[in-house]
């Protein structure tokens, strides 16, 4: 981050760092500015999407290509990284050459960091669609990597909560290890398949609930709520009279 030992040493003796310190790790750990300074909140920042046109419209910017940009000179870097635990995705990009500059009393540095964006929203076939053409354009450039995180429930709840970061989860390429598996990806649908077909469920669900005459949207409510599978909901409404 560029700090002075004498500003490193501030921080563990839990001294509160200026403004350019806490920008700085804003910055290059997504942690929340109302966390770090007020203790409020969660830890870590993620996008979230409320529809599933809102996530394809996150994922589209995140993904956007800056003007000028030549696909021939193959420099515009990313790490994409798919995490799921087969029924909800949350995807990370990195963006590895990311540089802002840091600035104290007495000079300023520019620094090279990691910069990374966390979005989470509902999945769709209509998304699934574009993270497979984005991976079917750059899958044969050596500065785009994909990756795909299959994680437990759990671990999804706490990393969609905000808990805990990107480089606890993927680590740093240095010292920090991964916190889960990260597998490249080869085949998209293939990675992706478990979310489709829990995705070709609900709406299997779905329609057998209106066949009943049942609320969807009381039905998504409850589902959330007790966290069951989409099996145990169709079995449970298929034996409702």
């Amino acid at each position: 981050m560029g700090l002075s030992k004498g500003a490193a040493d501030s921080i563990r003796a839990d001294v509160m760092p200026g403004p350019g310190i806490l920008l700085g790790i804003h910055r290059q750990e997504r942690v929340n500015l109302s966390w770090l300074l007020s203790g409020e909140g969660k830890p870590f920042i993620i996008e979230r999407a409320d529809t599933e046109q809102a996530f394809l419209d996150l994922f589209s910017k995140a993904m956007a290509r800056p003007d000028g940009y030549d696909p021939k000179a193959d420099t515009w870097a990313r790490k994409i990284y798919l995490c799921h635990d087969k029924k909800r995705l949350l995807i990370a990009i990195a963006e590895p050459d990311a540089t802002y500059i840091h600035k104290t009393r007495k000079s300023e540095a520019e620094v090279q960091y990691t910069k990374w964006a966390l979005i989470y929203g509902p999945f769709s076939e209509a998304l699934f669609r574009l993270i497979a053409d984005q991976f079917s354009l750059t899958k044969f450039m050596k500065s785009i990597e994909w990756f795909v995180s299959a994680m437990p429930q759990d671990a999804m709840d706490s990393m969609i909560a905000g808990e805990y970061g990107p480089v606890v989860q993927f680590g740093d390429g240095k010292k920090q290890l991964p916190k889960g598996s990260i597998v490249p990806v080869a085949d998209i649908e293939a990675e992706l398949k478990p979310l489709r077909e829990t995705l070709r469920q609900r709406v299997v669900v779905k329609e057998l609930v209106y066949s009943k005459g049942g609320s969807i949207e009381l039905l998504n409510q409850a589902a959330n709520a007790a966290k069951n599978t989409v099996d145990t909901l169709y079995f449970t409404i298929s034996n409702t009279s």
